[in-house]
């Protein structure tokens, strides 16, 4: 375990683990944690959800830092067999690391891979949190690692808290820039503070259990991507201790976790019954090109539901600046068929253009509900239903002009929200008048 200064803190084996945080506490500004500050010295209370994982083949060498590296020559450690470092952006919305900056370009000067990691706060607004990371961080480059959450401490709220503000932060990451981030932890603080399945997300594993094989695990996931195995690394360029790291894998493949093809983005901005479903959709391997989009009713994709293909290819103004490209806008019109008075649920999915993930939209799915055409429809005088908008009243028999429909007066459900005014009494009134006459 590093205090906060770099030094290592050496902790006497009669010390309860209450006494070890307490102890840790004393070390640090509160707000100015790093990962690792707690689950070095986590409370051993949930061996039964954790379990061994050993390396898939080999494995690539690396570090995670913070401000309290100091000032790091990157050429000396890029020279001392390190391949990638993972950098602190801050903790929470409280400390802002101050060498992040320093750090984030020193690693990709001098060859090194490199990612970005938040201490992540539960009791923040994990938007914030999220902001902060995305606006220092800018957008990814290729050879970049997706960002990580650290998730390692309590900050007083329940686990179901944590876990829903977790998942928005990691939504809003991944909407921002379009990879699917990485959640740091360890296996008991899981287990006991956490407890609920995120295994879709790429794990960092924090476990000081030496040897070749991380045996504390959180069993929500079958494998991990790296893995935290000391706190108390040497490493050229770097005064004191620092973190050090293992990827599962050769250089090859962290290479090509690193250059992964990265998912579309978008969003589904709304669904109505004139304008239909509309939203946007970008592909930024290829930020340029229209891609499509695949919408589906009353089911998502894979579950039989009934699909429609769109091209998000319409000018919006509003892209240009937000997206750096203006043609990606799509517009759905709902059909006929499902104008019913039944609620339908669109989702919405961007077509990955190099046949990768197709994630679901950001806003989807979205709901709706249309009258059917013609429902409300006022019907001639006559025996004909007044096809056609001939000149007059039409009130003969024959094929005299239609009534009013009811529908101009009143608004579909689902599809309008205001309430009848005074003018729409009024022509009601009027045309019921007439229909007396």
């Amino acid at each position: 375990m590093r205090a906060s200064g770099g030094r290592a803190l050496v902790v006497p084996m009669r010390l309860s683990p209450i006494a070890v945080l307490l102890a840790l506490a004393a070390c640090a500004p509160d707000g100015d944690l790093s990962a690792g500050a707690f689950v070095a010295f986590e409370p051993r209370g949930a061996t039964q959800a954790i379990h061994e994982v050993c390396p898939n083949g080999d494995t690539v060498y690396g570090i995670d830092v913070s401000k309290w590296q100091g000032n790091i020559n990157w050429a000396q450690v890029a020279g001392d067999g390190v391949q990638f470092a993972i950098v602190r952006v801050s903790d929470g919305t409280g400390y802002i690391d101050e060498k992040f900056e320093q750090n984030w370009q020193g690693a990709q000067d001098n060859g090194l891979i490199r990612g970005v990691y938040q201490f992540f706060r539960s009791d923040d607004d994990p938007i914030e949190q999220a902001n902060i990371l995305i606006d220092r961080m800018g957008a990814l480059e290729p050879g970049d690692l997706p960002p990580v959450a650290d998730v390692e401490s309590t900050d007083g709220v329940s686990n179901a808290t944590r876990a829903n503000r977790l998942q928005q932060w990691l939504d809003h990451v991944e909407a921002a820039v379009g990879r699917k981030p990485m959640i740091y932890t360890g296996g008991y603080f899981w287990q006991d503070n956490v407890g609920a399945d995120f295994s879709d997300y790429p794990l960092w594993h924090a476990g000081y259990t030496g040897g070749t094989c991380p045996s504390t695990v959180a069993n929500q996931w079958p494998d991990w991507h790296f893995w935290q195995f000391s706190s108390t690394g040497s490493v050229a360029g770097i005064a004191g201790n620092v973190d050090e790291n293992r990827f599962n894998g050769s250089l090859d493949d962290l290479r090509n976790f690193a250059e992964h093809n990265r998912a579309p983005r978008g969003w589904l901005d709304s669904v109505a019954c004139d304008e239909g479903a509309v939203g946007w959709a970008q592909d930024q391997d290829a930020p340029d090109d229209a891609i499509a989009v695949h919408l589906y009713v009353d089911g998502e994709a894979g579950s039989g539901s009934q699909g429609h293909a769109v091209t998000a290819d319409v000018h919006r103004d509003d892209l240009c600046d937000a997206i750096g490209s203006c043609a990606h806008g799509f517009v759905w019109p709902v059909p006929d068929e499902l104008k019913d008075g039944v609620e339908h649920t669109v989702y919405a999915y961007g077509l990955d253009s190099e046949g990768g993930h197709n994630p679901l939209l950001q806003g989807a799915p979205l709901s709706f509900t249309c009258q059917a055409p013609g429902e409300g429809e006022g019907e001639g005088e006559g025996e004909g239903e007044g096809e056609g908008e001939g000149e007059g009243e039409g009130e003969g028999e024959g094929e005299g002009p239609a009534q009013p429909r009811l529908v101009v007066l009143l608004p579909p459900r689902g599809c309008a929200s205001a309430p009848i005014g005074p003018l729409a009494i009024g022509a009601l009134a009027l045309l019921l008048f007439r229909r007396r006459r």
